[in-house]
């Protein structure tokens, strides 16, 4: 950093622009942040989201260790008046870094090259949340004496973006807000100049922050000079519309985008030789649902393409509505092997009363619930954003079939709504639900996480008529059978936690080998026992429909390459010995889509040389866990080695005596961390929302963090190793709290008003948000008030390196065992840091206690 020709007067007490430009700074990277998730999402795979708090945790320590040897060795040193320089550079940077991505990363790259997309992606963003983080260090480090009210300002500036980024994202493609964080952060520059700066920065500052402003301005007006020409190597030329919100970028296209060439090549392989005529008729029944049996001869309704991230997609069909008074218009509902539980009903003269539907997307299950003559459909739909397109933008093309006098739409998260509700359902539906879309916190967490745990299959359960079928519908191969087989094992966990002796008599599996070779199943689960006749019945729809019955297998055709018959007996022996992993997901542990053991993916992964295969979100949370550990080698441990053994007289405190303070500023890292991750996953079901959340729960935890930051500024020095003790038991035992009694806390408050649910997050987490807040600022002010003021800088790159580790350490102990134990680590890395007074030198604490 070069510094101005003015050098800030010596002062404990920071001056308030520079407080108001640090808020300022703190807000717009968590923003950023979370702006970058969504983009990462959408353009390369919700997996490569999960990086980006890694990437964001590394600039920041990267920059705080800069910050350090620039203070204690560069001539002159640096002092807070290279905050201005930092600021404009981080503004700059990451306004290139967004054009960068937009203009290059978002290309079509080609198969194999994802790694180098997402390697490039996080390179531009880690740049510029370096020079944010340096911003914060070097403010941090020259007003360490000052720390319990810039820590205070730090977390509520930390705390509005958590406030504001929702608002943000719902109204602005990902790539605006992205904008306007640079702006925000080029006047946090501005700020910083008024006390810090000269005339020409605090002009120039001036000038590029009402360019930036000027920049965020343009790409609001002029949105079309920067939409995506490609994402996930699709090309959007062919979109017709497009809209951004917090939960995912919503567009319509005419067709799946690249299916006509995927059908061509597709037929070619096969030695097939098709005419243009025939590839649009198998791309208009691909389209139109993917289960459709072959064995279907009619016709069937053109269809727009609805896409969340440019990936999970559902049809839009055309005046479905009115095509259902025409004969024969859509017959084709019927012959989807999705639409089973209708069509057995059906052939069974069961009416079908009412029907609940998770997940009501384009329209297309609303109506094949409609065309079945159900009295009243109840739908669920999570995003807005999906219902805008399909009643309003084309509304006159879908006919707006969720303005059906018997259809009920909620916008909402479907579990939460079902909870709510009092009566029973004859048939519950969930038809190929997924988005593929990362949640704003950007964990290996998607919104839809939370529908297939078994905590959901039971409450699915419970609102199921005596007679009342649930039907599931998951993608199936008969190699790669994971998912439709764990689905099957949660629907006879489900009926034996129930009290079911035979569960497998409750089951029905059925499956459909679709156009292009895409198999599609259905899981049935009936809440009575599937009587003799009724089989009778299903088999004889399979055998008119083209599907097939792999369960129950009343023909020894029926046959499978697993053996489906004991793993619906719950045989713990066939359990144990499958390859993959069918254990039931929980609330606490929600990872439906990840089937292959850990171990076991990365062992195939070698072997083949390919890691396309297998669980894609294992192989990617081991190699950034790899990763991270090599880049926090590289940024943060390499240069101080090479900076002691330079100058070895340098620092003024031995290596032994360095270990307490790497263990109290690691241990809070850590802590705080894993705390953070596992909170967000907790309230997700109780606030009925992921994006809720998000912002709640990281509001939350940084609005009373500044609290207790703030507290800790009325504590005197006396003491005050005593002080921090008792502070870091109160989080631990906060912590185990919200590890084993938190979980009831909120089941016994989930029926409550949005208001009672909101109150009871705030109070829930304020205690120990309130003594986490206080952890840090005490360190720091233990360094300053015992002499070493010096290794401010250090110390918080070293809570920026544990930051780093956690994000990804969360996630695979998450994976691997649940929250639960995300929190008892947690607890232990707070552990570390009571560990790390104990063994401070007994000077120091005799100084402060």
């Amino acid at each position: 950093m070069a510094a101005t020709n003015i050098n800030p007067s010596e002062t404990s007490r920071a001056p308030i622009s520079v407080v108001f430009g640090l808020t300022l700074t703190s807000m717009s990277v968590l923003i950023a942040q979370i702006a970058l998730t969504r983009l990462m999402s959408v353009t390369v795979s919700y997996h490569s989201a999960f990086l980006i708090l890694s990437v964001v945790m590394l600039g920041i320590a990267a920059s705080a260790i800069s910050v350090f040897k620039g203070m204690r060795f560069r001539n002159p040193p640096v002092t807070a008046v290279d905050s201005i320089s930092a600021a404009f550079l981080s503004a700059i940077g990451t306004l290139l870094a967004a054009l960068g991505f937009v203009f290059i990363v978002a290309r079509n790259w080609g198969p194999g090259f994802q790694p180098i997309q997402i390697a490039l992606g996080t390179a531009l963003f880690f740049v510029c949340f370096y020079f944010s983080g340096y911003v914060i260090a070097v403010i941090l480090g020259s007003y360490s004496q000052d720390i319990s009210r810039l820590y205070l300002y730090d977390l509520i500036g930390a705390a509005g973006g958590c406030l504001l980024v929702v608002p943000l994202l719902n109204y602005f493609p990902a790539v605006n807000v992205i904008f306007l964080c640079a702006a925000a952060t080029a006047g946090a520059g501005s700020l910083f100049s008024l006390s810090l700066g000269n005339s020409r920065t605090k002009w120039g500052g001036l000038v590029l922050t009402l360019t930036l402003v000027a920049v965020c301005c343009g790409s609001v007006i002029w949105q079309d000079w920067f939409r995506l020409n490609f994402a996930k190597g699709q090309d959007q030329s062919s979109v017709k519309w497009v809209t951004w919100n917090a939960l995912a970028r919503v567009s319509v296209t005419t067709e799946i985008p690249g299916s006509s060439a995927a059908i061509e090549m597709f037929q070619n392989r096969q030695g097939i030789k098709v005419t243009p005529q025939q590839i649009e008729e198998l791309r208009r029944l691909w389209q139109v649902g993917w289960g459709i049996s072959r064995t279907f001869s009619g016709t069937v309704l053109p269809t727009l393409w609805l896409q969340l991230d440019a990936d999970a997609g559902t049809p839009i069909l055309q005046n479905g509505i009115g095509a259902m008074g025409e004969k024969g218009k859509l017959d084709f509902l019927a012959w989807d092997v999705t639409a089973a539980g209708y069509s057995w009903r059906l052939a069974l003269g069961q009416p079908i009363q009412k029907t609940f539907i998770i997940g009501g997307g384009g329209g297309r299950d609303v109506l094949t619930a409609l065309s079945f003559a159900s009295g009243a459909v109840d739908v669920v739909e999570l995003n807005p954003a999906v219902v805008d397109a399909v009643e309003n933008v084309f509304g006159d093309f879908s006919g707006r079939p969720y303005s059906h006098p018997r259809v009920h739409l909620t916008v909402g998260e479907a579990r939460h709504e079902l909870f709510r509700r009092a009566q029973n359902y004859d048939l519950i539906q969930m038809s190929m639900i997924d988005t593929w879309a990362s949640s704003m916190a950007g964990t290996l967490v998607m919104t839809e996480n939370s529908l297939y745990t078994q905590e959901a299959f039971d409450l699915y359960f419970s609102h199921l008529q005596p007679d009342g079928i649930l039907s599931v519908s998951r993608w199936f191969d008969p190699v790669r059978y994971g998912e439709s087989a764990r689905v099957a094992v949660m629907m006879a966990e489900t009926l034996r936690r129930a009290g079911v002796k035979k569960p497998q008599e409750h089951i029905a599996m059925l499956t459909c080998p679709g156009y292009l070779s895409t198999y599609v199943a259905s899981m049935l689960l009936k809440r009575s026992p599937i009587t003799q006749n009724e089989q009778v019945v299903l088999q004889k729809l399979c055998e008119s429909r083209g599907f097939n019955l792999l369960w129950p297998q009343i023909t020894p055709n029926s046959t499978t390459s697993f053996d489906l018959g004991n793993l619906l007996r719950l045989d713990s022996k066939s359990l144990a010995n499958d390859p993959f992993d069918l254990s039931s997901p929980s609330d606490d542990r929600p990872f439906f889509f990840n089937i292959d053991r850990p171990i076991q993916s990365w062992v195939d992964a070698l072997k083949m040389g390919d890691f396309s295969h297998g669980s894609r979100a294992t192989l990617i949370l081991g190699a950034a866990f790899i990763g991270m550990m090599y880049a926090c080698i590289l940024f943060l441990v390499k240069p101080i080695q090479t900076f002691q053994r330079e100058h070895p007289d340098a620092l003024s405190i031995s290596r032994p005596a360095l270990i307490p303070h790497f263990m109290y500023f690691g241990g809070i890292g850590l802590g705080f961390m894993l705390i953070e991750v596992a909170l967000i996953q907790r309230y997700i079901l109780f606030l009925g929302h992921p994006s809720h959340s998000i912002s709640v729960v990281l509001f939350a935890l940084l609005l009373f963090g500044s609290g207790g930051s703030f507290l800790t500024s009325r504590f005197d020095s006396k003491d005050l190793i005593r002080k921090t003790q008792w502070a870091l038991t109160g989080v631990m035992a906060a912590t185990l709290l919200t590890a084993w009694v938190l979980p009831c806390l909120l089941e016994h408050f989930a029926g409550g008003s949005w208001i009672a649910r909101l109150f009871v997050t705030l109070v829930s987490i304020s205690p120990l948000a309130l003594l986490m807040g206080m952890i840090c600022p005490l360190g720091i002010r233990n360094l300053t008030e015992t002499g070493r003021k010096s290794l401010v800088p250090w110390m918080w790159g070293i809570n920026g390196i544990c930051g780093v580790i956690a994000s990804t350490l969360g996630m695979m102990l998450a994976m691997t065992f649940s929250y639960t134990i995300v929190l008892v680590v947690a607890t232990l890395a707070y552990g570390i840091t009571f560990a790390s007074l104990l063994l401070s030198e007994p000077n120091n604490r005799s100084l402060l206690s």
